[in-house]
């Protein structure tokens, strides 16, 4: 907010076509937040991770739906090999023999929750990428420290809500004195990391190829699988491995596709370019 101020960026304007664009894009941002955090409870970290980030397909998929662009070979490869990278990180009961269960004390029809979470951040994940990237491709007075700003208020008011849901109708003490312990403090940093990844993130995708970003990005998956599997005693078994390895498999064919079709679009736009020149 005193970044936004301090440029006097105006905190909610455009048209009103683009003022519910950044409604819609704030709200579906935080809500894949959300659902991330909350599927947590319920499956490995590293498995989310892994759904999560199914929604470079989805992205894919949704602009090709919206925008009706002819889907590209490296679409078609890689819409099957995340299919089936959900699948074997999911592992349904119906494919595969009872899958261990790593979370403890969980059912599996709360983990068929918590999957379908992980899943639902990754499509909100994809609305909110191809809102953001609209508005800043349609727009120069809608900034991306004001979408962050916008992101962060969406946020602020869900977890006001929740304070108010478990106050008042669950009717839940809270402990002031928790306020003032290293898991509270320890809490805050993360948040304030979380936020200082979300502005990388919108810079890099305002700076470089979306294709690059998401080939970079996909290691996500790889710190989560190592991270889990060294400081924590959770152990991902060999179909989640294959998963993940499928997923990432997926991002990098479909950032690969990406950057040989944007450079034989710009060699195209030379030659053209070079036909004018002779003629004149």
């Amino acid at each position: 907010l005193s970044f936004v101020l301090n440029k006097h960026y105006t905190l909610l304007g455009g048209t009103v076509w683009q003022i519910c664009l950044q409604i819609i894009c704030s709200g579906t941002g935080a809500l894949g937040f959300v659902l991330f955090c909350l599927a947590v409870r319920y499956i490995e970290l590293s498995d989310i991770n892994t759904l999560s980030y199914t929604r470079v397909v989805w992205t894919v998929v949704l602009s090709v739906i919206v925008y009706r662009e002819r889907p590209s070979t490296g679409t078609l490869i890689a819409l099957p090999l995340t299919l089936l990278g959900v699948i074997f990180v999911t592992q349904p009961n119906f494919l595969f023999t009872s899958k261990p269960t790593l979370v403890k004390n969980i059912d599996d029809k709360f983990r068929i929750l918590g999957y379908a979470m992980a899943l639902g951040a990754a499509l909100t994940s994809a609305i909110n990428v191809l809102l953001f990237k609209q508005l800043i491709s349609t727009s120069t007075d809608i900034k991306t420290s004001v979408l962050n700003f916008q992101f962060a208020l969406a946020m602020l008011v869900i977890l006001i809500l929740n304070q108010f849901y478990k106050i008042f109708y669950i009717q839940l003490t809270i402990s002031w004195i928790s306020f003032l312990s290293w898991r509270f403090l320890l809490a805050a940093v993360v948040c304030v990391l979380t936020i200082s990844a979300g502005i990388f993130t919108q810079k890099s995708i305002k700076r470089e190829h979306p294709a690059v970003y998401s080939l970079l990005g996909s290691a996500d998956i790889i710190f989560a699988l190592l991270l889990q599997n060294i400081f924590t005693s959770v152990q991902s078994n060999f179909y989640a491995l294959i998963g993940s390895a499928l997923v990432i498999c997926s991002v990098v064919v479909l950032g690969i596709s990406r950057i040989i079709n944007e450079r034989n679009i710009q060699k195209k736009i030379k030659e053209n370019v070079n036909k004018n020149n002779e003629i004149c």
